[in-house]
């Protein structure tokens, strides 16, 4: 039996809306019940959490962290994109193939991720612009503060109007260096603070204070270096801008008038009727099908222009 778009997003719309409010109503129960159960298997579960983990894993925690400031249960997250994809896949199953619905159900749960990752990736590119002055004022207060790298990253974060993304990765790095003196505890904080940076000289910077937190090294040297070298990467960047804005402004005007235009000449010089065109657009389940993909496709199109666009100053 065929349905219509309208049905099929309405069944999809009843069924979240139900997963929620369930998820919602016994989220304290369900918690007890896996705390329960985690503490009855906990030399279990620690052998579990040694064990090294899948690199898309990994890259889903580090990605979870780096976007908000709270530590993320990327079990909890992976459960929901599960949940998602299982709903979708039910639903679509009544109106398209199988394949069909794997691709409605993987594009429905893919685009949380790919929502994520391109606001991480944003996020790197205005940051990645703070890093000249973020490392010219972390140089500064070392010499200062006579190579101690504590007290300079205090004194940098005190000043951080010119580099406010850094501020908080810089903040976030500090309160954890503070609370520890294991050295893995301080290669964790460090990887996530040049997971969460993008750039070779995020990398590098947390290199520095890795070996001057850990072991007391002088690292003025390489601070130094990292400063020279942003400010030769800071004036090729400027000029890589302006040849590619073109490109972005024309895919996201150009499309969308596209399409209204082929609209328009389908009614006006084909002589189809506007209600039958809308209708095996929005209303049949191959136009809406079709719809939906050139939608994605205009989507992920405009993401990666604007990771294009928006390059990181790096080096």
């Amino acid at each position: 039996m065929n349905f219509t778009w309208l049905s099929w997003a309405a069944e999809i719309v009843i069924a979240l809306i139900y997963a929620v409010g369930w998820f919602c109503f016994f989220q304290t129960h369900v918690r007890l019940i896996f705390l329960r159960f985690s503490m009855r298997h906990r030399l279990r579960a620690a052998k579990r959490r040694d064990r090294p983990r899948l690199p898309w894993v990994r890259h889903i925690d580090r990605m979870l962290k780096a976007n908000f400031q709270k530590s993320q249960d990327k079990q909890l997250f992976l459960g929901l994109l599960s949940f998602l994809f299982v709903v979708v896949f039910i639903v679509s199953i009544k109106s398209f193939s199988w394949t069909t619905a794997l691709i409605l159900s993987s594009m429905t749960a893919g685009f949380p991720l790919l929502f994520l990752e391109v606001r991480l990736e944003l996020r790197r590119t205005k940051g990645s612009r703070e890093g000249l002055a973020l490392v010219s004022e972390l140089h500064r207060h070392y010499w200062t503060n006579h190579k101690n790298i504590y007290a300079a990253m205090e004194a940098t974060l005190s000043g951080g109007s010119s580099y406010p993304v850094f501020q908080k990765y810089l903040y976030r790095l500090l309160l954890r260096l503070r609370s520890t003196g294991s050295p893995l505890e301080i290669k964790e904080a460090v990887d996530l603070f040049s997971f969460t940076a993008g750039t070779v000289w995020g990398k590098m910077l947390g290199v520095c204070i890795r070996l001057s937190s850990e072991k007391g090294m002088d690292v003025s040297g390489g601070l130094q270096d990292i400063s020279r070298q942003l400010s030769d990467a800071a004036a090729r960047t400027q000029e890589r801008e302006r040849m590619n804005s073109e490109t972005v402004r024309m895919t996201l005007f150009l499309i969308p008038l596209l399409y209204v235009g082929t609209m328009a000449i389908a009614v006006l010089y084909l002589g189809i009727d506007p209600a039958k065109l809308l209708r095996n657009q929005f209303i049949a389940p191959e136009g809406f099908l079709l719809f939906m993909v050139t939608v994605f496709l205009f989507a992920l199109n405009l993401a990666v222009l604007e990771l294009l666009k928006n390059q990181k100053v790096d080096y």
